[in-house]
């Protein structure tokens, strides 16, 4: 396994998806925006299991989400950020469902992950009640979408069809 927390790249090298079957801020309709606090001592196997998962939740639902972390460098340390970018809201269901349901998942979510510091798994690597949630939408008005675009794609217009910038860019 790469060490991707070694040298700072941008967030499109945490998964093996081609660009064109990425989720991002400029083609999703909603995203969701999770913070959680890694346990000092335990921080390195944190971000261990959030690439772990990452990198499975990303082939699992390719073209359904698209999941990046990021790490504050100027703020809190050991706060990692995850940005879920979904084109519609009802797709949260097919996530939930994955973690509720799907046997890999949960192998990487529930297995012993700190053999050597008494066992556990990502409930011991994060601050309890750390974890926080905000919902973003591409903002309504500023949108200039092309006679083309089909409203059902995404929950509202991407963000993408709010400057002039081709999409190719």
């Amino acid at each position: 396994m790469t060490d991707v927390w070694s040298s700072p790249r941008s967030a499109q090298h945490q998964t093996s998806l081609p660009a064109d079957e990425l989720l991002h801020s400029g083609n999703a309709g909603i995203i969701i925006h999770r913070v959680g606090m890694l346990e000092y001592e335990m921080a390195r196997e944190g971000r261990d299991f959030s690439v772990d998962l990452l990198g499975y939740m990303n082939r699992a639902q390719a073209g359904v989400a698209t999941t990046f972390c990021y790490e504050e460098i100027f703020g809190i340390h050991d706060r990692l950020h995850w940005l879920v970018h979904l084109k519609r809201p009802d797709e949260y269901r097919r996530l939930l469902k994955m973690v509720d349901h799907d046997a890999d998942f949960q192998d990487i979510s529930l297995n012993d992950r700190l053999p050597k510091k008494g066992g556990g798994n990502w409930e011991k690597m994060f601050v309890l009640r750390s974890f926080q949630e905000t919902i973003l939408c591409a903002q309504h008005g500023f949108t200039h979408e092309p006679d083309d675009y089909d409203p059902s794609d995404t929950f509202v217009p991407p963000a993408m069809y709010q400057g002039p910038q081709p999409r190719d860019q």
